[in-house]
C-alpha cells in the first residue's frame, strides 16, 4: 500500500518499501582514503614506471626515487 508524502507541489504517492532513505556515505572520509592511498602507494608506483632521464651525451642519469611529503 503506497503512503502519501506533502512535497512542495502537493501529494506524493512512494511505493519503496524502505520508511527511511539509504544513509549517504561520507564523502570527505572517501576523498581523503583515496588521497592517503594515492601519498602512500599510488605515487610509488607513478615513479617506479618512469624511465631514468639521461643527459645528453648519456654521462648523468636521474633516477626518481624516494619521496617525502613535509
Amino acid at each position: 500500500m503506497p503512503r502519501t508524502t506533502l512535497n512542495g507541489v502537493g501529494n506524493r504517492k512512494v511505493y519503496s518499501r524502505t520508511p527511511v532513505p539509504m544513509p549517504l556515505p561520507d564523502l570527505v572520509d572517501v576523498q581523503l582514503d583515496s588521497f592517503r592511498w594515492f601519498m602512500e602507494e599510488g605515487l610509488k608506483e607513478l615513479l617506479d614506471e618512469l624511465p631514468p632521464i639521461q643527459s645528453y651525451g648519456k654521462q648523468f642519469e636521474l633516477y626518481l626515487g624516494d619521496y617525502c611529503f613535509e
